[in-house]
């Protein structure tokens, strides 16, 4: 659908950084917009890595209350792509076609498996078309 958008992990980290303001705002914008208008979508993969950062690498560290919370009110009501062979499969591709890497490759594929037309990310080639998807870096 040309309205729906997929987002990356570090689009929700940002939204705890303080220190980048511009960014942090930009991300909110775009998780407010997902929530309200259901209209965007995320990966198993996005939670993941939201959960190791914020677990591991966060000063302080996230409060697993907080963590189950945030992920229950924001992250959840979003997360339409799971684990799947297919999913697997159509990454490969990618990673052997594009030479992303695993991860992003992963990313990718969830975007198109979701059937939206954006994927906001800062981490790939802003501006490129797979598959009907455009790479959409939002704080550029």
């Amino acid at each position: 659908m040309k309205d729906k958008f997929f987002l990356d992990t570090n689009l929700f980290i940002y939204t705890f950084n303080d220190k980048a303001s511009d960014k942090q705002i930009k991300a909110t914008e775009l998780i407010e917009l997902a929530l309200l208008k259901d209209s965007g979508s995320i990966s198993y993969q996005v939670i993941q890595e939201f959960v190791n950062v914020v677990s591991k690498t966060f000063q302080p560290r996230m409060a697993p209350d907080d963590i189950s919370s945030y992920l229950k009110s924001t992250m959840f009501p979003i997360c339409n792509v799971y684990f799947t062979k297919g999913l697997v499969d159509k990454a490969i591709k990618i990673l052997d076609s594009l030479k992303y890497g695993w991860y992003d490759s992963l990313i990718i594929s969830a975007a198109l498996e979701s059937g939206v037309s954006i994927l906001y990310t800062e981490d790939l080639q802003n501006g490129q078309v797979i598959e009907g998807v455009e790479i959409v870096n939002p704080f550029i």
